[in-house]
């Protein structure tokens, strides 16, 4: 996917090439953090301790949209999830602790979206017609392993 850098309050955000944000303040960004509804909804705040981090996961929401249906693509919209939030924080904490224990948390939400978001991504894909069912490694009736994730999914 192609990208450029957008500036929002000072922070440089990575999106989608040719994405132009509604919102001129990071807090104006709309509640979509988390996994859709449901239990992955409500454990994944919008905030790392304090600071609103909804543009990181609303330009994430629109890259996962946008992306191809291959692994590189998967892969490089969860960077640019972190690289924003990691922006977003170092633009907006007031000191070094804060920004350190938000830097945590961020790296925390990164692996959570690589260890739990694979079938979401692909069921995307699938639900946006980019891939036929059984073209999805998370194909109920496919017996191989995908891609070195084994049988955990």
């Amino acid at each position: 996917m192609k990208t450029h850098i957008i500036w929002i309050e000072g922070c440089p955000l990575v999106t989608p090439k040719g994405y132009t944000p509604k919102y001129g303040k990071l807090n104006d960004f709309p509640n979509c953090c988390g996994a859709g509804e449901g239990f992955g909804e409500k454990i994944i705040p919008e905030t790392s301790y304090g600071l609103r981090i909804s543009a990181a996961c609303q330009i994430h929401d629109i890259s996962w949209e946008e992306a191809e249906a291959t692994w590189e693509a998967f892969h490089q919209t969860n960077a640019m999830f972190l690289l924003n939030t990691l922006s977003i924080i170092r633009g907006k904490s007031a000191n070094k602790l804060t920004r350190s224990v938000r830097n945590y948390r961020a790296m925390t939400y990164y692996v959570a979206v690589e260890e739990a978001g694979p079938k979401g991504f692909w069921d995307l894909k699938v639900e946006q017609g980019k891939i036929k069912p059984e073209e999805s490694p998370f194909y109920k009736e496919k017996k191989d392993n995908i891609d070195g994730y084994g049988d955990i999914y």
